[in-house]
Formats: C-alpha cells, structure tokens, sequence
C-alpha cells in the first residue's frame, strides 16, 4: 500500500483514538472526581470508577501503540462499540426522548459514531488489502510479514536481531498496560469486595407502605391490627374524590393511630396545581367538619404521561413555573389549616442532585420529569428499588444478578449530600421479589442477620436509619403486578420483627460490601455531560477535543518510523 496514503490512515486513526481518549478521560474520571469533591457519591464509588477510567486509556493506549499497524483494523472497530455502548447508549436507545430537549446531543453523538465506525471501515479495508498482499508474497496473513504463510514452516527464533528488539519492546510495554489496567478490570467484573460499615442512628424509624385503596378487600380486621399497633404510615394508591372520603374515614375509625397521603395524579401536567387544589378543598372541608383528620398531605409518583413535562409544556421551565404555583397554593393553604400539608416527591435520587452537580438540571429535562425543582417538597422518599425484574419469583442468572445493600447505601450518601435528615425518604422493595425473596436463597456476603429475602430488607432499612430516615415506605402492602406484600409475603408478624431488628434492638453496627456495579451514579451523570453538547460551550468542547486530536496526531507522524507492516 502507498506509504503517503498509509500515513493519512495512520493519522486518522490517531485522531480518532486520541479524541475517545481525551473524551473518556473527562467521563470516566472527571465525573467521579468532580461528585466526589462536591460530596455527591462516596470516594469508594469515585476511587474505583477512576480505576476503571484509567483501564480504558490503557484500552486506547494500547490501540494507540498499534495504530499504525494492521491490527489496528480490528482495534479501530472497538472504538465505535466504546462510544456506542458507553457515552452514546442511553442517549442513542432513547432518541425519542433525546430530540424534545436535546436534539443537538442527539446529533453530535450520531455523528461520532458515524466518524468512528468510518475510521474501522478505512482501516479494516487496509487490514484486508495489506493482508491479500502478504499472501501473495508467502507470508503470514495473521502474523506478518516476519512470519512464512501456513503451511510453509519457519523458526521464529531466527528473526534478525533488530525484529528480536521490536517483539520483546512490543511485549515489554503490553504487559506494563495490562498491569496498569488490572485494577479497574477487577473492579469492573466485581472482584473488590470492600466492607463498608453501617452504624444506625438512634431514631425511631415510622413504616410506612404503598397502599391499595379498598377494592382490593386488603384491610381485614387482623392487618388493621398490626397496622394499628406499629402507628404506620400509608401512601394511598387513590386520588381524592367525592367517592373516596367514605373509604378514608372507614379507614381511620378501624386504624386511628395511623396517618396516611393521598396519590395526586395529573391528567397532564398543566393541570397539576389545578388538580391538586381540588383534593385540597376536599380534604380540607372534611377536616373541618370532622369527618377526617389523619390526612398529613400528598405524595407524587412522578413518572407516566400525567409527569411528563413533554406532554403540556414546550420546555422543562414552563413545568417548573407550574410547579411553583402549586406550591404557593400549598403553603397558602398550610398556613391557613395551621399545619403543614405534606408533599412527598417520589422520583429518581438523582433529581435532587441534578442541579448540584453542574448548575443546571439537564437530567430531570433529558428523562422528562422533574422530581426535585423546584426544591420545595417537605420529604423526598426516592424510589431505590435494588431488585425489580419481570420475573420477580425467579432467580437471576450470574450474568443478571440482583443489587446488594450498597445499591441502596449509594444512592442514600447521594439524597443525604443534599437533602436534611427530617425530609429523608425512601421507597424499598419491591417485597417478596429476588433480593427479597422469603423463597429464593441470597448468596450476599452479610455480617448480621440471616441470609434471606427479609432479612436483606431489614438490612436495608437499617441502612436507611444510618442515614438519618425517621420514615422507611414499603413497596407494597398488597399482592399486586406479580409482587408479593408485606404480610402475604412474610407473614403477619413481619411488622413486629422489623420493628425489633430496627427500632427495638438494632444492631451497634454491620458491614455491607461495596459493589462496583451497584455504584453507577456516574453513569448517570454521564447523561448530564452529553446534555451538555448541546450548549454552545459543550459543542466547543468538542471541536477543540478533536482539533487537538489532530494535532496531535500530526505531530507524532513527523516521528521517523519504520513503516513495515505487521
């Protein structure tokens, strides 16, 4: 092949290796450093996902050393599977969503991928002429040109001596690459199992569950019992009627220690405020003929169309305006009832850092809800459920497994960088499914405590007690969606053993193990970076990260090499 025309394939290449590696360092090891430093994900979580960063550039280390070589033919490809599978993948499966807010991202990353599997194109074809080339001068197609073509026999001890110095330089520097590289590969397939002590707090933990309205015949008398004796809180799965108000005051007479918040639901989201003042006035002109008076206030499952600020609004702003009008008529309404009228945000953990993280809130606007902005909620209980499948009787395989306790430890350090002790929440489960399987047996490394379903959850609620929560929500209560509840799962004195491992007789402390796969905060700040090449900054970014590639690319062909093909 025509040196000057293997030069511009070298240097292309190069660009293309040298931009994933100026682009990877900043998501594999910038993200974690810059959450870590602002006390968003614990350093466990930023040291090993820093660790894995630095494999990576090995990985394109490695494919940087080869670039002018035929072998890079197969490397080069690895390229596009990197952005593809890693910064690009939830931005490119989710195009949909991508457009609305983010259609530039969108473009920009189907772009790069279009340049990097370009650049495995170009040099796959070179791969494949220099090798036809080889062949035809009885030389090895896969090892080179140092090597005879099979089945012809050769001794590769009988290399020149100057071919000697290459081989054993080459195998010098890859075995250093793959030294550097080994730690964050073992931290990448699992094999850093670091404990993690929990010492729960000395609060008293209020249970709390996802719960049915009573067309589900759930509330006989012995379940209104134990509800009753433990003072438990209920998130009803109702919204406010006419119709309702009898179910509810049935409920208080047969449970009057309980409390309990009522489920707003949208039709869209311009009539959130709307919606929720109706069920306000309701409420309140029960309260105020005596007809009610355990309500404490609502809870928003922020998630379907009724959320979606997509569906009503042509950007996430105009959601938030609407949003805040809801709140001024809520605290209106507190003021004038005497008491706060609670409103609980069920929605992802990472909406309360959203805005911490890089001053703006390009996740909640990327994933279509905002479930933290306006920072207005009295409790954020977000929905940290470490083992939903949709088979939840069945195990997993090896290649599926379920999360650990660190799932939910992780993601609690994050709600508690942001959020005080007294609006800390949490939504566990779902009960009776794989992690909390009373039938399935739980391979976990524990310290205390049995190694079942139940006792996985109990775990995980002490978890939540270390970190302050005065209220733990269940979900569910009721056998639903293939879910096993609380009492049909456990039995009818779950609640009463719960209440002793956690409020009773805790344990002093325990150990957890850290689980890289379980620390993916990263990842999903990762989206707030793509997010970014959207603005006029982040696209600079770009275009100075691959004009610096160039360059540099250039500079390193005007090195003298020898220009053999291997």
């Amino acid at each position: 092949m025509n040196a000057q025309l293997l030069r511009v394939l070298t240097v292309v290449n190069r660009t293309c290796i040298i931009f994933l590696f100026i682009f990877m360092s900043y998501y594999f090891i910038g993200i974690p450093s810059i959450a870590a430093s602002k006390g968003l994900m614990p350093a466990l979580d930023a040291t090993f996902n820093v660790l894995t960063g630095v494999a990576f550039d090995c990985l394109l280390a490695f494919a940087l050393l080869v670039s002018r070589y035929r072998i890079s033919g197969f490397v080069s490809f690895v390229l596009g599977a990197i952005w593809f599978l890693v910064p690009g993948d939830w931005i490119l499966r989710h195009g949909d969503t991508t457009r609305i807010a983010y259609a530039d991202t969108y473009n920009i990353v189907v772009g790069i991928f279009v340049i990097l599997l370009a650049n495995g194109a170009l040099q796959m074809t070179r791969f494949l002429v220099e090798s036809i080339a080889l062949g035809m001068r009885k030389k090895s197609w896969i090892l080179g040109p140092w090597f005879p073509a099979f089945p012809d026999r050769g001794d590769a001890r009988r290399l020149p001596e100057e071919q000697r110095v290459v081989v054993k330089r080459g195998a010098r520097v890859t075995i250093v690459i793959a030294l550097v590289a080994l730690p964050g590969v073992l931290a990448t397939v699992g094999a850093t199992p670091v404990p993690v002590t929990i010492t729960p707090g000395s609060q008293q933990v209020k249970f709390s569950f996802f719960a049915p309205n009573n067309d589900s015949g759930l509330y006989t008398p012995a379940l209104c019992a134990e509800l009753e004796r433990h003072g438990v809180n209920l998130d009803l799965a109702m919204s406010v009627s006419n119709a309702s108000i009898p179910f509810l005051a049935a409920l208080e007479a047969a449970m009057p220690s309980i409390t309990y918040r009522v489920h707003i639901s949208p039709p869209r989201i311009d009539k959130l405020a709307e919606t929720v003042q109706a069920a306000t006035e309701l409420m309140r002109v029960c309260e105020t003929n005596g007809t009610l008076d355990q309500w404490l206030g609502f809870f928003f499952d922020i998630e379907g169309e009724g959320y979606r600020w997509s569906e009503a609004f042509p950007s996430v702003v105009d959601s938030i305006l609407e949003w805040n009008t809801m709140f001024d008529y809520i605290d209106a309404a507190s003021a004038a009832r005497n008491r706060t009228i609670e409103t609980e945000s069920v929605a992802s953990y990472t909406d309360i850092i959203d805005q911490a993280y890089d001053g703006d809130f390009d996740i909640q606007a990327l994933e279509g809800y905002n479930g933290a902005v306006p920072d207005r909620f009295t409790t954020y209980a977000p929905m940290i459920y470490r083992c939903l499948v949709d088979e939840p009787q069945k195990p997993w395989s090896p290649l599926e497994p379920w999360g650990t306790s660190y799932f939910v430890y992780t993601k609690l350090f994050t709600l508690s960088s942001r959020i005080a002790p007294a609006r800390r929440g949490i939504y566990l489960g779902p009960t009776n499914t794989s992690c909390y399987s009373r039938d399935l047996y739980q391979p976990d490394l524990v310290s205390w405590g049995a190694a079942t379903g139940f006792d996985n959850l109990v775990r995980d609620t002490l978890v939540a007690k270390s970190f302050g929560c005065t209220e733990v929500t269940y979900f569910l209560l009721w056998d639903a969606a293939g879910f096993g509840g609380m009492f049909s799962s456990y039995g009818m004195d779950a609640l009463d053993r719960m209440n002793a491992s956690v409020n009773e007789n805790p344990p002093a402390s325990f150990d957890i193990c850290y689980n890289y796969r379980d620390a993916n905060l990263w990842w999903l700040l990762g989206r707030d970076l793509m997010c970014d090449l959207s603005k006029p900054t982040g696209a600079a970014l770009v275009v100075l990260a691959w004009v610096t590639a160039l360059l540099i690319a250039l500079l390193l062909a005007r090195e003298p090499r020898e220009r053999s093909s291997r």
